[in-house]
């Protein structure tokens, strides 16, 4: 809900996180979702898209360092990564700082997010251009189904909230589609909502990766625009994998991510291990 003044995100209907509006800067109705952009004071150029908060200038580093690099850093070699979303472009941003990896196809359904993320947050997107990176604007689910002869070390499925659609993305039957194109030892990761006012979403991508793969486990980490400020994702690999640093990348570049913090990621509070056994 976006006023003249401040955005505010209900939760629940019992809660809200609110933003004030400094400066509305765009909205796009595309043929998938309204997209708008204002500008704040305090966390800079925001994104919101069909009401709910995407990022922010200021804190979109937590989560597309958690995403991008606790995947491939559990991952002894990863060469070929495939991002399904991800269209403002901050976690193919993070992806690309691994020199090992030969190629990232993104695949976004919506053009129009990454045209604004170019325009208004340019710094997400600075390594477009790298020539490992391919940029692809079609529907993640389709593209999946049809390109099953391909092969990736790591998927990263950088996606909005199961609802409409997209609830297909948080099935056992896409994830089994995505093991097909996954290496012996690749790796696939999901964002999983908060664990504190979204804990079924948690609960249904680790029930449903389980059903698929060998290795499941949850990690959390702060968002502090997202609702709670305390956000998770779901990782697992097609075959046994403890998710231990296998190696490491360009860590002092690095605002949030780190040795310690891959560590302690996968440490999770009693309330969410008990929610997930």
């Amino acid at each position: 809900m976006l006023s003249k003044k401040w955005f505010s995100e209900v939760n629940l209907d019992s809660t809200a996180f609110s933003i004030k509006v400094n400066k509305p800067l765009a909205k796009v109705e595309s043929p998938f979702q309204t997209i708008e952009i204002f500008n704040n004071q305090r966390v800079g150029n925001t994104m919101v898209i069909d009401g709910y908060l995407m990022l922010t200038a200021f804190d979109n580093f937590f989560y597309h360092e958690m995403m991008s690099h606790t995947s491939l850093n559990s991952h002894k070699c990863p060469k070929r990564v495939l991002i399904i979303g991800g269209g403002d472009c901050g976690t193919l941003q993070q992806v690309l700082k691994h020199d090992e990896v030969e190629e990232v196809i993104q695949v976004e359904i919506d053009e129009e997010v990454t045209n604004l993320a170019v325009k208004f947050f340019p710094e997400l997107c600075s390594n477009n251009d790298d020539k490992r990176a391919n940029l692809l604007f079609d529907d993640g689910i389709k593209w999946v189904e049809d390109n099953q002869h391909q092969a990736f070390d790591v998927i990263i499925i950088d996606s909005s909230e199961p609802e409409g659609p997209g609830k297909e993305l948080f099935t056992s039957r896409f994830y089994n589609k995505c093991k097909n194109i996954l290496t012996d030892d690749g790796i696939i990761i999901h964002q999983s909502g908060s664990p504190i006012y979204q804990p079924e979403q948690s609960i249904l991508v680790t029930k449903e990766m389980q059903k698929v793969f060998a290795s499941t486990s949850t990690i959390t980490f702060p968002v502090p625009c997202y609702p709670s400020g305390y956000w998770s994702a779901t990782i697992s690999c097609k075959s046994k994998n403890d998710f231990n640093m296998k190696k490491t990348t360009k860590l002092e570049e690095l605002k949030y991510y780190n040795e310690g913090i891959h560590k302690a990621c996968f440490m999770n509070p009693n309330f969410i291990v008990k929610n997930l056994t």
